[in-house]
Parts: C-alpha cells; sequence; structure tokens
C-alpha cells in the first residue's frame, strides 16, 4: 500500500474512533495534532475527566460547542487552524 493509501486509511481509522470517543469517560490527555481534522464530534463535549486537548496544526474552522461541557479542562491548544474565535461557552 502507498504512503498516501496508509494515511487515508489511518485518518478514517481516526474519524471513527472520534465518534465512539464520548464512552472514555476517564480520559484525560487527548492529543490529536497534525492530523488534517476539519472538525470535531459534538461527543467530545463528554469527555468528563479530560484535563489537556492538544488540537494544534489541524484545518479545524469551529470547535463543538460542547467543549463548554469540559470542567477539568485546563490546556486547549488549537493553534495553526482555521479558527476565526473560540466558542463563549468554552472555558467558563
Amino acid at each position: 500500500m502507498s504512503a498516501l493509501g496508509i494515511g487515508v486509511v489511518c485518518k478514517l481509522l481516526l474519524l471513527n474512533m472520534l465518534q465512539e470517543i464520548g464512552n472514555l469517560k476517564k480520559l484525560a490527555c487527548l492529543d490529536i495534532s497534525e492530523n488534517r481534522l476539519e472538525d470535531l464530534p459534538e461527543e467530545i463535549g463528554g469527555l468528563a475527566s479530560l484535563t489537556d486537548l492538544h488540537l494544534s496544526q489541524n484545518v479545524i474552522e469551529s470547535l463543538p460547542d460542547g467543549l463548554g461541557n469540559l470542567q477539568k479542562l485546563t490546556i486547549l491548544k488549537v493553534d495553526q487552524n482555521r479558527l476565526a474565535m473560540l466558542n463563549p461557552n468554552i472555558g467558563k
């Protein structure tokens, strides 16, 4: 399989994993930087124990509202994306 083919397969696997990520209630740190992700599923707001979220170097244009539910989140890295602004409920 070519490198391009492997990259596409890996991205598909990551996207499928993200759809189920809300079930990982004890996950504390998630680093999905440098994956050319365009968006995140709303389910990410179910990660009640998440303290660190690294999303740098993707192509994300907006963040799900559910991120505002993450009461333990202390580190949010979103540099080098396509975000124009952060949702006002993040960091409350």
